[in-house]
């Protein structure tokens, strides 16, 4: 299996967008869950799941929620995949130089 090396410029690329939502979490947690969001956890903890929001993504939150019994389960995950983008994208277009916009 074909494991990408972790070079500086990724490392940095993913530790500041990490560690700068890591810190507005810390700040304004448990602040920054809306109401929206309170509902779909409150669905999530009763197991009574409605239609007031999509299955799959209420159903993704019952998994993270099996790791962390907490909404900022969710949260963490969201940053971490957000995070993660921009290294990836950088190593995709070094990966595929034959496009015009690499």
């Amino acid at each position: 299996m074909y494991l990408k090396r972790i070079d500086k410029r990724n490392l940095i690329a993913f530790l500041i967008p990490f560690c700068l939502f890591m810190f507005l979490l810390l700040v304004f947690s448990p602040g920054i869950i809306s109401y929206d969001s309170n509902n779909q956890w409150e669905q999530i903890v009763s197991g009574n799941i409605n239609n007031a929001h999509p299955f799959f993504t209420t159903y993704f939150m019952l998994l993270l929620s099996k790791i962390w019994n907490s909404p900022t389960v969710v949260l963490v995950f969201q940053v971490f995949i957000f995070s993660y983008r921009p290294p990836s994208v950088r190593w995709a277009r070094r990966a595929c130089r034959r496009f015009p916009w690499s």
